[in-house]
């Protein structure tokens, strides 16, 4: 038919739609002018919870960092918490100040939401960077692979 926008869909008379797509036609007809009967559900199942901070000035002291992800490691455990779900893989990203980003992520088998394990595992991960030789803009943390917290594996040893 040579409709390649939505605004030409509109331009395009209901005849047209329904002669060419039948009981579809309708539907285009109304999706084209925002006509949407369908119940919303706003629900989607989280894939991911997160932090980062980007700094006004570039930092460069390794320990300085370390603080930071602590803070973040924090914030996220006590987004897990109020949802109550346990992250498996925990992710840290860098950006130096020339903007590169690099990434760096650990999965575990035992998913975890306490802040200790969180910030030990991403401070690990922080040391696997430039970061302390290189100054940094930005740091995030963020877990995901995440399970209910009914799912949780006990530790035999508390590790952190």
């Amino acid at each position: 038919m040579g409709v390649t926008t939505v605004a030409e869909l509109r331009a395009t008379p209901i005849e047209a739609l329904l002669s060419r797509f039948h009981s579809h036609g309708r539907r285009l007809w109304e999706f084209a002018r925002g006509i949407d009967d369908r119940p919303v559900e706003p629900y989607q199942e989280r894939k991911s919870l997160g932090t980062e901070n980007t700094y006004a000035e570039d930092m460069s002291q390794l320990e300085a960092m370390e603080e930071q992800i602590e803070g973040m490691a924090q914030e996220v455990a006590d987004g897990l918490t109020r949802r109550e779900l346990l992250a498996c893989t925990i992710t840290l990203k860098v950006r130096y100040s020339d903007f590169t980003t690099v990434t760096r992520a650990h999965t575990s088998m035992v998913p975890t939401a306490r802040a200790g394990r969180i910030a030990a595992i991403a401070t690990g991960l922080l040391r696997r960077t430039d970061a302390g030789r290189r100054s940094v803009r930005l740091l995030g943390v963020s877990v995901s692979t995440l399970v209910p917290a009914t799912m949780q594996q006990l530790e035999l040893f508390e590790q952190y």
